[in-house]
């Protein structure tokens, strides 16, 4: 009997490692498939030589098991992964895009029903890091009147899904 090659394999194991995946979420990261990758290899029986390239391969070209999703903003270019089989919740693609965001904004409002208006855009916050030397510094009215005399700031982060444009803002920690 011949030898069974890596995708041979992998195949055998195929809804273990559909499993696996699973328990991670159900739109991944490139660090989400790589750390299921290496935690089961060995469980999985994986010949040594089988790369992650391949692993992917499998999952995506193969057996179209994972879709990627290819989102692109003036400065970056993010892809994550869903199972084929479901269909993308936009809110839950925003909350994936980094770790530690939060909706914010209308996106917070609309989720807690506080508004009837169907929402076009998603807006997520990143919290900044910690600024230990920020110093509270005291208000003048000229200060006030000269910051709300300019145009108002405007994100250029951001990606677009479908019919929806999510917003990435950057909060100050608090």
């Amino acid at each position: 009997m011949p030898r069974l090659n890596r995708f041979q394999i992998m195949e055998l194991y195929k809804s273990d490692i559909i499993s696996a995946l699973k328990e991670q979420g159900e739109i991944l990261g490139n660090v989400d498939i790589n750390s299921t990758f290496f935690l089961n290899i060995d469980e999985w029986k994986l010949p040594k030589s089988t790369t992650i390239h391949d692993f992917f391969e499998f999952l995506i070209d193969r057996k179209k098991i994972l879709k990627p999703i290819e989102l692109a903003s003036a400065k970056e270019t993010i892809t994550k992964y869903h199972f084929s089989d479901v269909e993308v919740n936009p809110l839950d693609l925003a909350l994936s895009l980094y770790p530690k965001v939060y909706l914010s904004h209308y996106s917070a409002v609309s989720l807690h029903d506080l508004t009837n208006e169907i929402v076009k855009s998603i807006y997520v916050n990143q919290e900044q890091s910690n600024k230990t030397s920020y110093k509270h510094p005291k208000l003048y009215q000229e200060n006030i009147d000269a910051a709300f005399s300019k145009p108002m700031r405007e994100t250029n982060r951001y990606f677009d899904y479908k019919q929806q444009r999510i917003y990435v803002l950057n909060g100050r920690y608090t």
